[in-house]
């Protein structure tokens, strides 16, 4: 978006587009300034995009990229695209996808560098109307951007903990174990009966400030700092932290008490409820709970078919997969991708073994499903899905077969508790790619269940 000037007796490169050093200085992008750009490349390697701490962000770099300017021509060129981009963004309400621009380094025109049919325009540039677009870009006039946060929420917050500890206490050994105690994170759990509530990786013994009663194959989840609790058609919210000024609530829920469902937040807003038993059959139903209002609704898309024991994990603020289940009949091997509104997005590739009853969670960016029922056996085995690939692969076995366990990331280790045959055991994946059985077990048996990563009580 810079000036228009140009000489005409500059040679012209592929495609008839010429480009400028800067203000009076005119010329095709110089050769080295091309080989320095394709250097770049290789320090990144063969995904070809820039990142941090990988590509040089010298002056050398702001030279090459930003220091060319086009004619009028090639403006609206560009005035083109961005309108396209612009349209695109309004006929989508929500970023479902987070994409990996890559470079191409070889690109003549600007509009090459990226695929542009992926891209999305940048927060910061949403205020302007369009008029004020093409008046900046038409006259390569700067914009007067607004002030922006540079990093997210989870930043800030690490920011603000880190400046209390420095205030609260001295050294980084001190600080260190103050910004430990403040932010410790554990497992809660839940199982089948009664007084069958428990944490692992909490210093505080974990009692809910309500009677619960025999917990009857429910669900468990987290949302914005709140536990919910679902429970045969009764749910149950509130903290660990919860005094008599902010009592837990409960409420009926669901449109049908149900058993063996899966419970899953997805972002910052919902919790859904799928599947499950109901009324002696499986059920394909699907129950959302909306932060913002308040209130459960029942979604009018359903499950592709009717399951129960299926597992499901979210992978972005607005879409689940959900892994296997039973049927009465059979059990399944298969994964499907669901967004919020319950709407089946994708097909995704299955299993390779069908079963019910199993973990599942994502971890290093790869979808792992472990042990669960493949019949009138439990099972050993666990399964990792690739996003990138699509592919399913095995990896080492279990030590213990397992049936409705929990799998869990605790301190960056996958690890897997109870639902063996003496639901009280864990074992963690070890550096070399063995299940390796833990010293530590859980406090109770912990079986036909459900269990969620919880910030520790004080």
């Amino acid at each position: 978006m810079g000036d228009s000037h140009h000489a005409s007796s500059a040679p012209a490169r592929k495609g008839g587009v010429r480009f400028n050093r800067r203000k009076g200085s005119d010329g095709e992008v110089p050769v080295e300034d091309r080989k320095f750009l394709r250097d770049q490349k290789n320090k990144v390697g063969p995904k070809s995009s820039f990142q941090l701490g990988t590509v040089d962000h010298s002056a050398k770099v702001s030279k090459v990229l930003g220091w060319y300017h086009y004619r009028k021509d090639e403006r609206e060129e560009e005035l083109k695209v961005v309108k396209k981009v612009r349209a695109a963004k309004k006929a989508i309400p929500r970023i479902t996808n987070l994409y990996d621009l890559q470079i191409n380094f070889d690109a003549d025109r600007w509009q090459d560098l990226i695929n542009l049919s992926i891209a999305a325009e940048p927060a910061v540039t949403q205020i302007f109307e369009d008029q004020v677009i093409i008046e900046h870009l038409m006259s390569g006039e700067s914009l007067d951007l607004p002030d922006f946060p540079s990093h997210a929420q989870s930043v800030e917050r690490a920011v603000k903990l880190v400046s209390e500890a420095s205030s609260s206490v001295y050294g980084l050994e001190a600080r260190h174990k103050y910004i430990l105690t403040k932010e410790k994170t554990g497992i809660l759990f839940i199982g089948q009966g009664l007084d069958t509530v428990q944490s692992y990786g909490c210093t505080t013994n974990i009692k809910l400030p309500f009677e619960l009663g025999s917990f009857m194959l429910g669900g468990v989840s987290v949302l914005n700092g709140k536990i919910y609790i679902y429970n045969y058609n009764k749910c149950y919210y509130g903290s660990l932290e919860s005094s008599e000024t902010e009592p837990w609530e409960a409420s009926n829920c669901l449109s049908v008490g149900k058993s063996y469902p899966s419970m899953v937040s997805i972002g910052h807003q919902f919790i859904i409820v799928s599947g499950g038993w109901s009324n002696s059959q499986s059920a394909a139903s699907m129950e959302r709970f909306d932060a913002n209002t308040n209130k459960w609704t029942t979604l009018i898309n359903n499950l592709t078919s009717p399951r129960y024991l299926h597992c499901s994990v979210a992978i972005s603020d607005t879409e689940m997969i959900v892994l296997g289940g039973f049927n009465e009949v059979v059990y399944f091997s298969t994964m499907e991708k669901y967004d919020v509104d319950g709407k089946l997005v994708a097909t995704l590739p299955s299993m390779k073994i069908a079963r019910g009853g199993l973990g599942c969670t994502l971890y290093k960016e790869e979808l792992y499903a472990a042990g669960g029922l493949g019949g009138s056996y439990r099972l050993f085995d666990v399964e990792v899905y690739n996003m990138v690939t699509k592919e399913w692969r095995t990896i080492n076995s279990m030590n213990t077969a397992r049936f409705n366990p929990g799998l869990h990331v605790v301190d960056n280790i996958l690890t897997v508790f109870g639902g063996g045959t003496t639901y009280r055991s864990l074992e963690y994946l070890n550096a070399a790619g063995n299940w390796e059985m833990s010293d530590d077990t859980l406090e109770k048996n912990f079986q036909k269940g459900d269990s969620v990563a919880i910030k520790c009580p004080a």
